[in-house]
């Protein structure tokens, strides 16, 4: 009996060539959920009818941030756990290694979760669900256009194992949606809600940049001011007595189709207004108080006040 195949389970569902996932500004959203499911009593894993065209359940590559999902309206709800699995079948075998997985999470009948977590995935691996003592996957089969929930037998699988599933019902998928945000410095946090530096490995908080000495510039009424940041972004300097000034910084070098950090030096032109472009010239002297805004690409603005003095050439 379906129902009876399905209590306490694992589901996993894969979109190996089918479907999309949905983008969300930098982050994706996989897989789907539902709160009447097709079947299901007595599980709080809910698979649910599906057409072509519905969200893939295929991650791509980043930080899975968190992943949402509504419980049966049984009263024993029981408890699941989100797991990652990747496809490691060939033709129409059914193998699948688990990759990482969630703390176990206690439900109650009837109601929406959304879990935070912070796992990072790769391109191609599929959302799963385990539920206490049992374990099934729901994944697309290999050569095929339909999505099927497929069983595991023997329990859960823990991370690092692998799997052969021996059930499958075609046209089904379990019920759980995730987020994924991209991972530019590949530091194991998302760059949208988790790492307010996305451009350096070495923080998650606001960005670290530091400031060179003030130089002359050869144009009359200007001067040059160093900075150095840790990756991509923009610059942006204002003061008393001097124009607002934005720059760029240069694009991050890639590797393997990721962008990595590396610090960089940019010159900020500092433009004098009023009697202070008079003394920003090759003989005269002038104090200024500069703030400088940094943000990198993708994350949030960092600002500094610094106090520069241009002494008299001589």
């Amino acid at each position: 009996m379906v129902i009876a195949l399905l209590a306490g389970a694992v589901a996993l569902a894969g979109s190996l060539g089918a479907g999309l996932a949905v983008a969300l500004g930098g982050s994706t959203e996989v897989g789907q959920t539902t709160s009447t499911p097709t079947f299901g009593v007595n599980t709080p894993v809910a698979p649910f009818s599906t057409v072509p065209g519905t969200p893939s359940y295929e991650t791509p590559h980043g930080v899975l941030t968190s992943w949402r999902f509504h419980s049966s309206g049984d009263s024993a709800a029981g408890a699941v756990r989100l797991k990652i699995f990747r496809y490691t079948g060939t033709g129409t075998d059914l193998v699948f290694k688990v990759l990482a997985e969630s703390s176990l999470k206690t439900l109650e009948p009837d109601t929406a979760y959304d879990f935070k977590e912070r796992i990072p995935v790769d391109q191609g691996d599929l959302l799963g669900l385990t539920a206490v003592d049992d374990a099934e996957v729901g994944i697309t089969v290999p050569g095929t256009p339909q999505n099927q929930l497929a069983q595991f037998g023997g329990g859960d699988i823990p991370p690092g194992q692998t799997g052969t599933a021996t059930i499958a019902w075609p046209d089904l998928r379990p019920s759980v949606a995730a987020t994924v945000e991209p991972d530019a410095d590949a530091d194991g946090f998302g760059d949208d809600t988790q790492d307010k530096c996305p451009v350096d490995r070495t923080t998650q908080a606001l960005c670290r940049f530091s400031f060179g000495r003030l130089e002359r510039n050869k144009k009359r009424g200007t001067a040059v001011l160093p900075v150095t940041v840790p990756g991509a972004g923009t610059l942006s300097l204002s003061g008393k007595g001097v124009a607002g000034q934005q720059a760029s910084t240069s694009r991050a070098a890639s590797a393997g189709g990721r962008a990595v950090a590396s610090a960089r030096t940019v010159k900020l032109l500092v433009r004098g207004k009023g009697k202070k472009k008079k003394t920003l010239n090759e003989t005269g002297k002038v104090k200024l108080n500069l703030a400088i805004t940094y943000t990198p690409s993708g994350g949030d603005p960092s600002t500094r006040s610094t106090k520069v003095k241009l002494k008299k050439k001589l």
